[in-house]
């Protein structure tokens, strides 16, 4: 590994461990449980298949997680996110860093009905995100919402706004 990827590594794992620090603190007052932000670990993709492996999930989500793992683990660019609430994973999300912008590629929820975090979970993510993007320097978040049901919470709930390019697919967008 080159001295300038592992500077580059080391900075974007700062630039986690301070987002995650800062959105913890600012948002326990408004969580509706207690809850800490993780790495995506063997630990937490064991929780994944016990807990979530057993239930059925959204068919807008549903992701392999252990692939998204595996497909993102050598990447610099790639932050993956656990959010648990005590022993329950509550959700997951993985966050890319572009040039001007950090993207939401994956998120999800837990699918039981009880999750202690229901309602606050998108919130979450979207703050640590937020400011793993502030941190990294970046002018926007955007997020690719996997149906129209999401799309209309990121637009009213979260003050997003929908952008169509001229080439490529429709995303969402919020300055930082």
């Amino acid at each position: 590994m080159s001295a300038e990827v592992r500077r580059i590594k080391t900075r974007n794992l700062q630039t986690r461990v301070e987002a995650v620090a800062s959105s913890s603190k600012e948002m326990a007052a408004f969580a509706p449980a207690d809850f800490v932000a993780i790495d995506l670990s063997n630990s937490v993709e064991a929780a994944y298949s016990e807990q979530w492996g057993k239930v059925t999930r959204h068919p807008d989500g549903d992701w392999d997680w252990p692939q998204i793992r595996e497909n993102n683990r050598r990447s610099i660019d790639s932050q993956m996110f656990a959010i648990k609430s005590g022993d329950r994973l509550s959700a997951l999300m993985l966050v890319t860093v572009h040039e001007n912008f950090v993207k939401v590629a994956f998120l999800e929820g837990d699918p039981r009905p009880d999750c202690p975090l229901k309602g606050f979970r998108a919130t979450l993510a979207l703050d640590i995100a937020a400011r793993y993007g502030q941190g990294m320097g970046k002018r926007e978040i955007r997020l690719e919402p996997v149906n129209q049901e999401l799309r209309d919470l990121y637009i009213t709930g979260y003050g997003f706004e929908e952008i169509t390019p001229a080439r490529g697919q429709p995303y969402l967008k919020r300055d930082l």
